[in-house]
C-alpha cells in the first residue's frame, strides 16, 4: 500500500497562510466603547487604530477624580479598556489594536492575517514602540510615584524635579538619538514603517514620536526631533492622511 507523501514546507506555509486567511475573514463585531482618560497618553494609539480601520467607537473620558472607583471594575485595573458590545471587556492595548483592526477590511489592511510575515514585521516596530515608551517612562513616573524607583514616597518637590530634569536631560542626550536611528532606518525607502500603507505600528509609533514635539513635557524643547528629518517627515506624513487629519481637527 502505497504511503501518502509528506508536505513539502513551501505546502505547510501555504496551508498555515490558508488558515490564516479563515481567520482573518471573520469580521470582529461591535459596537465598541473605549475607555481611557481624556488625554492622549496610552490610549491614542488605538484611538487612531479605529480612525483608520474606519470604525466608529464611543470614545469615553474617565476624570482622574472618578479612576479610583473605576479602577476595581477592570480587569487588570488599568486604563484603557475596550467594551464590545454588552458583555466583553479587552484590556492590554495591542490585544485592542489586533481585534478592532479585524472589524472592517480597511482594518485588515493594518494588520494583514492573511500575511504572516508581515505581521510579524508589524509586531517587531510596535514592540519597539514599546521599548521607546518604555525608555521614557521613568521621566514620567518619577514625580508621580518615585517609590518606584527606589527613592521615598514623600520624596521633596524640588528633590523630585532635579532628578526629573536629570532623567530627561540623559533620555534626550543618550535615548532618544537610539531610537531616532532604528526609527530612520525602519523609514529607509518606505513611506510608513512597514511599507507603502500605514498599519498598527504606524497607529502607536505616530503620537509616541509626535508627542516629543509638543514643548508639554518640562526640559524637553519642542524642536528636540529636528535633528531627525526622516522622522519628522514621517509625522508630517502620517499627520496628513484624510483620517487622521479629520480626527485632530475636530480635536482642535
Amino acid at each position: 500500500e502505497r504511503k501518502p507523501r509528506k508536505p513539502s514546507r513551501r505546502e505547510e506555509q501555504h496551508q498555515d497562510q490558508k488558515k490564516m486567511a479563515e481567520v482573518s475573514s471573520v469580521s470582529a463585531k461591535g459596537p465598541f466603547k473605549f475607555m481611557y482618560f481624556p488625554i492622549e497618553g496610552a490610549g491614542e494609539k488605538v484611538r487612531l487604530t479605529f480612525v483608520l480601520a474606519g470604525v466608529e467607537f464611543e470614545d469615553v473620558g474617565v476624570p482622574q477624580s472618578e479612576w479610583m472607583t473605576v479602577k476595581p471594575t477592570t480587569k487588570f485595573g488599568q486604563l484603557p479598556i475596550l467594551k464590545i458590545g454588552d458583555s466583553e471587556e479587552l484590556a492590554q492595548s495591542s490585544a485592542m489594536m489586533k481585534y478592532i483592526s479585524q472589524s472592517s477590511e480597511a482594518g485588515k489592511k493594518l494588520y494583514p492575517m492573511d500575511d504572516p510575515l508581515k505581521c510579524v514585521l508589524i509586531d517587531e516596530m510596535m514592540a519597539l514602540c514599546a521599548d521607546l515608551n518604555n525608555a521614557w517612562a521613568p521621566c514620567i513616573y518619577i514625580s508621580m510615584r518615585p517609590q518606584k524607583y527606589a527613592y521615598p514616597m514623600d520624596m521633596e518637590k524640588e528633590a523630585k524635579d532635579a532628578k526629573m530634569k536629570q532623567l530627561r536631560e540623559t533620555f534626550l542626550a543618550d535615548d532618544l538619538p537610539r531610537f531616532m536611528g532604528f526609527f530612520t532606518k525602519a523609514l529607509d525607502g518606505k513611506d510608513f514603517l512597514c511599507g507603502s500603507e500605514p498599519t498598527l505600528a504606524d497607529c502607536w509609533a505616530l503620537p509616541s514620536l509626535r508627542y516629543y514635539t509638543k514643548g508639554i513635557a518640562d526640559y524637553i524643547p519642542k524642536d528636540c526631533m529636528e535633528p531627525y528629518p526622516a522622522v519628522t517627515a514621517y509625522i508630517a506624513r502620517m499627520m496628513a492622511l484624510p483620517a487622521v487629519a479629520k480626527w485632530y481637527d475636530g480635536k482642535k
